[in-house]
């Protein structure tokens, strides 16, 4: 089988088994916010709160419009963040280690009761998170290579990351640093 087969089975298999979990339920008031987001994008009537998550944001308001269903939307969103976390942390245990156990990974991350709960919630954390990790492995490769390509992709991750969530932002500081 090959890897890009085994990726692809990989992302659905994260998709869908966040879509077949997902809540229909808010748990809280963001997360109240950020639901109504889906459907009407206005941060004068906090939906959601500053700093608004605009990209985020963007992407739930997209799905909604096809898919018609806020619950299905966001666990839609956690099913690629686990994915997207899944492939950049592998990706960093490549570069600093010659020990090959991604797939062990994928398994621990992809059953990790805590990163389950994060991806069906009406919120944007994960993906957040996500971006932070791919962030995180652009930056390891720019030191590495001085690649201006991957510097790019390194500056435009951050700018996302801005607009999915960014009070994660500091948290690239440490690992900048």
């Amino acid at each position: 089988m090959s890897e890009g087969l085994k990726y692809t089975i990989l992302l659905l298999l994260c998709i869908g088994s966040r879509a077949a979990s997902s809540i229909n339920y808010i748990e809280d008031i963001d997360s109240l916010r950020f639901a109504l987001s889906a459907i009407e994008f206005d941060v004068t009537k906090q939906q959601p709160h500053f700093p608004a998550y605009p990209f985020f944001c963007y992407l739930l308001n997209f799905l909604n419009d096809f898919i018609k269903n806020i619950g299905i939307c966001f666990s839609i969103i956690g099913g690629f963040s686990i994915f997207l976390i899944c492939l950049y942390m592998s990706k960093i245990i490549e570069s600093i280690t010659s020990r090959n156990k991604k797939w062990l990974l994928f398994i621990i991350i992809f059953c990790h009761p805590f990163l389950w709960l994060m991806s069906n919630r009406y919120m944007p954390d994960i993906l957040g998170l996500a971006i932070l990790i791919a962030t995180t492995f652009y930056l390891i490769k720019a030191i590495k290579k001085q690649d201006p390509k991957t510097i790019i992709t390194l500056s435009f991750l951050l700018g996302i990351e801005c607009g999915v969530r960014l009070s994660y932002l500091p948290f690239f500081i440490p690992i900048f640093y």
